[in-house]
This record gives structure tokens, sequence and C-alpha cells, in this order.
């Protein structure tokens, strides 16, 4: 069995690799996005399911993993996401998720709860930013 595999991955050139690697990537991203949406609605039916074993913590990780291996890969590979279009819904969806993460952490003081979701919506700012670059 091992020298079946071997033989396979040394026809394959770096580039068919690449492909491989990120199809397969892109295929986890998707499964894990759906697995979260249905630990959201796991969560929502049995609360503590979910939270109390795992957390949203994990998967949300492995999201993010998958999302950088995805675009790592395509920029390797020279594949580009062209979206031309404004996001004008990103200041509503930066202030929503602000008021979100700011009533998650209502056992916290005004300041600290003001500062960890200052400094989240930065990070996840950062975070968008080096995924999806600006065009020039």
């Amino acid at each position: 069995m091992i020298g079946k595999t071997e033989s396979f991955f040394k026809k394959l050139n770096d580039r068919q690799f690449l492909l491989l690697s990120y199809k397969l990537s892109y295929d986890v991203l998707f499964l894990l996005i759906v697995a979260f949406v249905a630990a959201l609605f796991l969560e929502a039916v049995l609360p503590g399911m979910v939270s109390h074993n795992n957390g949203f913590l994990t998967i949300s990780f492995l999201i993010f993993g998958s999302i950088w291996s995805v675009t790592a890969l395509g920029k390797k590979l020279g594949i580009e996401f062209r979206n031309n279009r404004k996001h004008h819904l990103f200041p509503f969806i930066m202030a929503g998720s602000f008021i979100l993460i700011g009533n998650s952490l209502l056992k916290f003081s005004l300041w600290e709860n003001l500062i960890i979701t200052t400094v989240t919506l930065f990070i996840f700012f950062i975070l968008y930013h080096t995924l999806f670059p600006a065009k020039k």
C-alpha cells in the first residue's frame, strides 16, 4: 500500500500536487463551514451541547486555518479571486459584530469589554484585508 502511494505522488508534478492540495483544502473548508452551521443549529436546539464539549473556538480556528491554506495555495498557483463590487454592508457587519461580541462579554467590566471587543474586531479587520487585498 505504501509503495503504491509513493509511486502515485512521484508521478504528480509540483503544479498538479498543488492543484490537488488546493481542491482538497477547498473541500475541507466547505465541510468545516457546514459543520459550523450544524453546530450552531445543534446549540440552538440543545443549549450547551456544543459549547460544553468542544466550543466554537476549535471550529473557528480550523475554518480560519483552512481559509489561510486556500488563499496561500491560490496565490502560489496564481488563482485570483476577482471581486469588483464594493461591499457597502461591511460597516454594518462590523457594527453588528461589535454588539454581539460585546454582549457575549457582559461578565467583564465596561472598559475590559470595550478593549477586548475592539481588539477582536481589529484582528478580524486585519485578517479580512490580508485575505482579500484591495486592488490598486
